[in-house]
């Protein structure tokens, strides 16, 4: 709702109560120009004894505080700007509202330094409904780790509340609600969790609380406090100085936002690197704490979650917070915040390409698509980017593909955009080296397929090592190698994030001027006389020349609409991740190589935030990408963990952290399919079998080539041509994975 529809008509400024409307300042104002203004955020809320202003003491000391350290002198003592407060609220006949102090330096002159320009002072108060959403009290929120960063307290003192900085905050959120989230969690330079854009986040894991310290440069907020205190009360162990990675992200039993404008909103999809759960939540709400049971769901991991209800006897509730607010008039207890959700999104009603698929596929050929030439492209998403297998992705960076020297090749180039990929899209991406090593018997088709692996690397330049014998004890001790004696070690190897490479040639394809909406769902590709002319979303038609299918799993349904078969098959793969024991970390701390032992048919590598993940790699489960159990089962890890035991014997004693399942899209060969169809126009980048992330810059470079020049002289095509089906439905033939 804008100020234009709400019922309010008065404004207090510099000592007196003047019209909404003429509450106004120069343009010339030099806090407008140089953000040198410093503010609050405090709530007035409907009690069973009447309105009442929460915590504001304490509202008006940090304001107070923050002029002090930006030489504001402020002509009002806190009594005044109380009874103005009190008096404003009183006026416009609110019972509950959102209240703004804003002291800033007015008009007079505009070099950098404020020195001759007077001190400002207003109050303003509106209705203010859930900054979230009114339905993240029930569901929670989707948010996003941004790829913006909080600016350290040695750069701009992170203790004051001051309106310039927030042009970091407002960064953040737009860039999480243009992906498609509600919300953003933002990371210091550190590369640590820093908080929300408006909001401190709270993270539980087995039952204790843990927030972040004032060292990881986040405002002490006062909502923040008061959860603390809350939470003490009801027994909870808070740890108010933590430091958390953003590793602890992705395995903990629950997140949570506080803030003056947030009050207490949850994340219940965490998209950051696995991000898929949906996680329970604490609220507080009137005279009860609430824990909700997270609700179960395809592609939604799950750890140990107890559902709890804690209820607190209201006389004890108020007790505690009678000493926080300021009661005004004589009503009963609601809350007041303001929906944060997007509004439906504007598409073209004409473009050059569409890419339809906000996955890291899709948004890699976007970003190459508009980075390379003039045409107008729209990628369109019917959830969120990354939303699908891209967020689900390990996303090991790997070169060794036995005697196969194009994917060898096409996984090199990919990597080395990987290491420059801020420098090219302007965003920063989650990488750790992790050397892929291949164990296996020689003279055996294991054998034979790790040393031809050896022979490819080395012939491209890749860097590569060969171990023999008893140096395998030597090189990996952590693993029982008495049935191998040979190992061939990619030694460049790596992994990294599918949400962050996502994220960021999104927001590089944005750069070049592409237009990406998310939450429209493409229904069809409409053609004429073999030659694509648009697509029907659920949004509108979108006219265009040339379609790029790379909707994952997907893709067949939308193929399907212009009359063509794509032989792909969805199927469940199944990932556990595991917290090793401390004297395990200790004695390696590299954990583990990234490998997957011959026959197994698993793979295991190191984790961000210390962890190991091991996964299926099996093909064997087919499932519909829209309802499959994303909870992997029981005895899928406990043989997971009996062969990781017989493989690595001091990881017996590692905790479960989290599981989750994802979808891989097979082909029969498990190659791609990177095409046009017999349909002028529309193009096919899919069937990515489990390989498909550490090739996404070389896809999205074929995808853009073709469609640009028809052909590319990068790789070899041909190789990833649909007609091999019709050639032979097994197309270049049925890979021996489990070697």
């Amino acid at each position: 709702m804008g100020f234009e529809e709400m019922d309010v008509d008065t404004i207090w400024m510099d000592g007196e109560f003047v019209d909404w409307d003429d509450a106004q300042t120069h343009v010339l104002t030099h806090t407008l120009h140089y953000g040198t203004g410093v503010f609050e955020g405090a709530r007035c809320y409907n009690t069973e004894n009447g309105p009442a202003l929460f915590r504001w003491d304490e509202h008006l000391d940090r304001l107070f505080d923050s002029a002090k350290v930006l030489d504001h002198d402020i002509d009002h003592t806190h009594e005044e700007i109380t009874e103005a407060t009190v008096e404003l609220i009183r006026r416009q006949g609110l019972e509950s509202c959102y209240i703004r102090p804003l002291v800033y330096y007015g008009y007079n002159s505009l070099g950098v330094s404020p020195k001759d320009c007077p001190t400002r002072t207003l109050v303003a108060c509106w209705p203010w409904g859930a900054y979230l959403g009114e339905e993240a009290i029930e569901e929670g929120v989707d948010v996003m780790v941004s790829s913006w960063r909080k600016h350290s307290s040695s750069q701009i003192p992170t203790n004051v509340k001051a309106t310039g900085p927030y042009i970091n905050s407002m960064l953040a959120g737009e860039e999480a609600r243009r992906n498609g989230y509600v919300e953003a969690i933002v990371l210091n330079k550190e590369g640590n969790v820093a908080e929300g854009p408006g909001e401190n986040i709270f993270l539980v894991n087995d039952g204790e609380i843990y927030t972040t310290g004032l060292a990881e440069s986040i405002l002490d907020g006062i909502t923040r406090e008061t959860a603390i205190t809350l939470a003490e009360d009801l027994g909870y162990t808070v740890h108010d100085e933590a430091t958390i990675s953003r590793g602890q992200l992705y395995t903990a039993d629950e997140l949570f936002f506080t803030g003056t404008a947030a009050e207490g909103d949850a994340d219940s999809k965490r998209r950051r690197h696995r991000y898929r759960q949906r996680l329970a939540w604490a609220s507080y709400r009137g005279d009860s704490v609430e824990v909700l049971r997270p609700r179960r769901g395809p592609t939604r991991r799950l750890r140990r979650l107890v559902p709890v209800r804690v209820a607190l006897e209201k006389n004890s509730f108020f007790r505690r917070t009678s000493n926080w607010l300021c009661r005004l008039t004589d009503n009963t207890m609601t809350d007041g915040r303001r929906c944060g959700r997007m509004s439906k999104p504007t598409l073209p009603a004409r473009t050059d390409v569409v890419v339809v698929g906000g996955g890291v596929m899709g948004t890699s050929a976007a970003f190459f698509l508009a980075q390379s030439s003039d045409r107008d492209v729209v990628l369109v998403e019917k959830d969120r980017l990354a939303a699908g297998s891209t967020g689900d992705s390990s996303a090991i960076l790997r070169h060794h593909y036995g005697p196969d020297e194009l994917y060898a090749e096409m996984a090199w180039w990919s990597h080395g955009f990987y290491r420059r990929f801020e420098e090219e899209t302007g965003a920063p991406l989650a990488y750790d080296s992790s050397p892929l090593v291949r164990f296996a018997a020689a003279g055996t088709a294991g054998g034979r397929y790790a040393e031809d692996g050896y022979d490819v690397l080395s012939e491209l330049g890749v860097p590569v090592s060969k171990r023999v014998g008893d140096e395998l004890g030597d090189a990996y001790p952590m693993y029982t190698t008495d049935e191998f004696d040979l190992a061939v070690s990619d030694d460049a190897a790596a992994y990294s994030d599918g949400t962050d490479a996502a994220m960021g040639f999104a927001r590089g394809a944005r750069t070049h001027g592409a237009y990406i909406a998310t939450g429209v769902a493409v229904e069809a590709i409409e053609h004429e006389a073999e030659t694509v002319t648009g697509v029907r979303t659920s949004h509108g038609r979108i006219d265009c020349d040339a379609v790029v299918v790379a909707a994952g799993p997907w893709t067949p349904r939308l193929a399907a609409t212009v009359g063509v078969d794509v032989p792909i098959t969805p199927v469940r793969e199944q990932v556990v991740l595991l917290d090793p024991p401390e004297a395990y970390a200790d004695r390696y701390p590299s954990l583990t190589p990234t490998t997957s032992v011959p026959g197994g048919e698993w793979y295991i590598r190191p984790d961000f935030g210390g962890g190991v993940l091991v996964a299926t790699h099996k093909h064997t489960e087919p499932v519909d990408p829209d309802e499959y159990d994303g909870t992997p089962d029981e005895e899928t890890v406990l043989d997971l963990v009996d062969r990781l035991e017989a493989a690595v014997p001091e990881l017996a004693d590692a905790e479960l952290k989290g599981r989750y399942c994802g979808v891989y899209s097979t082909t029969p060969d498990h190659d791609f399919i990177i095409d046009e169809t017999d349909v002028s126009g529309c193009y096919l980048a899919c069937g990515f079998s489990g390989h498909g992330f550490k090739h996404a810059p070389a896809v999205g470079r074929l995808t853009a080539d073709l469609v640009l020049d028809g052909d590319s002289d990068r790789f070899d095509l041909e190789y990833f041509s649909l007609d091999r089906f019709a050639e032979h439905p097994d197309g270049h033939g049925r890979p021996a994975d489990n070697i």
